[in-house]
């Protein structure tokens, strides 16, 4: 990536996330060559220069996001999950929120429930029953002692009509141990760093495991990612509101 190139992508995140520097002549400042800086990955091939992503204030896709650590999480496994309807830049800019180039405040954050509630929070899917959809949360709570299953709980919330919250909340027994350690494996091979997803994205996946973090669109989950995915989606297909599937796979919204 050239210097020019670099220039312009330090600058996209600038305008999209809050890093907590005051100007951009301090952002141009950043060492490249510091490890706590990511790298931008770049799988799609983007060219900061041509349109539409020369315009910094109508690109609406999502930073992306894959790290590991070699402190532990608090979570075994924990993964949010929602769609994102009626996209605009409007909406999907996170200045406030504390997504970072820096690894230790991004990796912070992503794996902060607190933060992560409050993320979620936002746009929610309009069902046919009137309630909308904020988000789904699934985590691995413990196990059952005669077969040494993880019991994985589902939480659902809801806007009911009126403006209240609704909390659903599913327990099931699965084994996810093999999994877990099989993307424990796979992860540590990767490269930290972030991606940025194609413009006006569907949904968002954050998957929060012992020492990693993947916050990314569903349809650009790779690997053991999408399988961790792809197992609480079969896991609770019958608890999680059909226009969640119906929406996510429709396509992007163009």
């Amino acid at each position: 990536m050239n210097f020019k190139l670099i220039k312009l992508v330090i600058l996209l995140i600038f305008f999209s996330v809050n890093i907590g520097y005051s100007s951009t002549e301090e952002i141009k400042d950043i060492d490249e060559n510091d490890p706590n800086v990511l790298k931008f990955l770049n799988k799609r091939n983007i060219d900061f220069k041509k349109p539409p992503y020369d315009e910094l204030w109508y690109n609406t896709g999502l930073l992306e996001y894959s790290l590991r650590s070699a402190k532990q999480t608090k979570y075994l496994f924990l993964m949010y999950f929602k769609t994102l309807e009626k996209v605009d830049y409007r909406i999907i800019d996170n200045r406030g929120q504390n997504f970072s180039i820096l690894k230790d405040i991004t990796f912070d954050s992503l794996t902060d429930a607190n933060f992560l509630d409050t993320l979620y929070s936002n746009i929610p899917l309009k069902l046919k029953n009137k309630k909308r959809f904020l988000f789904g949360k699934v985590s691995s709570v413990g196990y059952v002692k005669e077969s040494i299953m993880e019991v994985v709980k589902l939480e659902l919330y809801f806007i009911n009509p009126d403006n209240t919250l609704e909390t659903k909340v599913f327990f099931k027994t699965k084994n996810l141990t093999d999994l877990l350690y099989k993307h424990y494996h796979e992860h540590e091979k990767l490269k930290d760093g972030f991606d940025y997803s194609i413009n006006s994205p569907k949904d968002m996946v954050t998957i929060i495991t012992g020492n990693g973090v993947v916050h990314k669109v569903s349809e650009d989950l790779e690997g053991t990612e999408k399988e961790l995915y792809d197992f609480v989606m079969n896991l609770f297909k019958d608890e999680i509101p059909k226009e969640y599937f119906e929406y996510r796979d429709k396509g992007y919204i163009k």
